[in-house]
């Protein structure tokens, strides 16, 4: 079971038995009040009880005799296990699809304690996606995380709400990763940096975390790819399998960004631009660019139009296009470059120049084909001086190889490029005046 792998690598780094450090941990999740706990776990020992309140010692030993006296561990006793068995002892309950094997094995004591750590390992994200990293510093984060949960949650003043280690888990992996990291940190500082959200009663819940906000910290911690263990929480959980999370795509966007706007992107900035849709996770069970795809981009790259200026979409869009076009990058953006300069001359040639625009605008951006562009191109070369005639024989020796994907990421840089170019001109002009 995957909870209980993940439970093994936190436990085998540790110089103590099972026992020991499995009541260690206990002590930290779980609480002897009624509901003070870091994690829920349904119907096991440690919140099993009605009236009466056991100590945490007393739950450990409940939950010492329920393994003891059990025929097969479940998800009370080892979560992530199935949530029953049916009579025959053989067909998993249909209730249950989440970290569980087909294969025959016998689990123990041992595994039921792992199963309940590797479990508390879990780092959830907004969307419903978890993952169980085996990284040992990962995990190690993790655990010194639960005991900055634990001293906030025993803090009354903070009103915060239990229960939500998952989430937790999420938001300390990020934070301990991140430039932003402060070692002197408190409940405020954490609040500050978006740990948690209040509702209109004043009441505290550590909030999920964008999954592509985490993803950039990893990739300055870690080298080439992760490959996490995923699971999807809904009305139960779903075993997803193992995801590839590629790191280097984040350098390259990052690299790439900064190199065209002179500013290097922090954490929560790359979040709100790439890898917004966490589902593209889902649906190829890997971290690609295809995954960091901004939401706007499939709709700009379809339609024949040209756009306004808009600085966050300029820089958004340009960034991940060139990334696209890597192997071409050089060619691509001087040619880009150059053509966005001729039509900018193109259409300030003549004081009334409505008509060269819709040239421009209309006609050359709407081109849905390589051969329509070149056409447009032909017929507005000859209408500006000698020198951008060259200029036919580089468009052509680039352009046509391209593939359509590759053809309409080019149309869509050079929109931008000339909707810069246009935003900025006019400024130039009226600071003149």
């Amino acid at each position: 079971m995957v909870t209980t792998e993940t439970g093994r690598v936190l436990f085998e780094s540790q110089d103590k038995n099972i026992e020991d450090f499995f009541g260690e941990c206990a002590r930290i999740l779980f609480d002897s009040g009624k509901n003070n706990h870091l994690i829920w776990v349904g119907n096991s020992p440690f919140v099993n009880f009605k009236d009466v309140t056991p100590s945490i010692d007393e739950h450990i030993i409940n939950f010492y005799n329920k393994v003891n006296n059990s025929g097969r561990l479940d998800q009370s006793i080892a979560p992530g296990f199935p949530a029953s068995w049916v009579k025959n002892d053989k067909d998993i309950s249909a209730a249950t699809s989440f970290g569980e094997s087909n294969i025959g094995v016998d689990f123990g004591k041992e595994d039921a304690m792992l199963a309940f750590i590797g479990n508390a390992l879990e780092v959830g994200l907004a969307g419903g996606q978890n993952f169980y990293f085996q990284e040992l510093e990962i995990l190690n984060i993790l655990f010194e995380g639960w005991k900055v949960y634990r001293k906030l949650l025993n803090d009354k003043s903070t009103n915060l709400l239990p229960n939500k280690l998952a989430s937790w888990n999420g938001q300390w992996l990020n934070y301990r990763l991140s430039e932003d990291y402060d070692e002197d940190y408190d409940f405020q500082s954490l609040t500050n940096e978006g740990f948690f959200k209040v509702d209109k009663k004043g009441i505290v819940a550590v909030d999920t975390l964008n999954w592509s906000e985490l993803y950039f910290n990893l990739s300055q911690h870690f080298d080439n790819k992760l490959t996490p263990f995923m699971g999807s929480i809904g009305q139960k959980k779903e075993t997803m399998g193992s995801v590839i999370i590629n790191l280097e795509y984040c350098d390259s966007l990052a690299d790439m960004y900064e190199h065209i706007s002179g500013i290097r992107l922090k954490s929560k900035e790359f979040s709100a631009m790439f890898g917004l849709d966490s589902m593209r996770i889902v649906d190829t069970m890997r971290v690609s660019m295809k995954t960091l795809q901004p939401p706007k981009l499939e709709k700009m790259l379809n339609e024949q139009k040209a756009y306004k200026y808009n600085e966050k979409n300029f820089y958004q869009i340009k960034t991940y296009l060139l990334v696209m076009l890597g192997s071409k990058l050089d060619q691509v953006q001087k040619l880009v470059d150059e053509i966005a300069t001729m039509l900018i001359n193109y259409t300030n040639k003549e004081k009334n120049n409505t008509s060269r625009k819709n040239k421009v605008k209309k006609d050359l951006f709407g081109s849905n084909t390589i051969n329509n562009f070149l056409e447009h191109i032909v017929e507005i070369i000859p209408d500006l001086d000698n020198s951008y005639q060259p200029l036919i024989s580089d468009i052509t020796k680039i352009i046509v190889p391209l593939q359509e994907p590759d053809f309409k990421m080019f149309i869509l840089l050079l929109k931008l490029e000339f909707t810069s170019k246009e935003h900025f001109g006019k400024i130039v002009k009226t600071t003149k005046k």
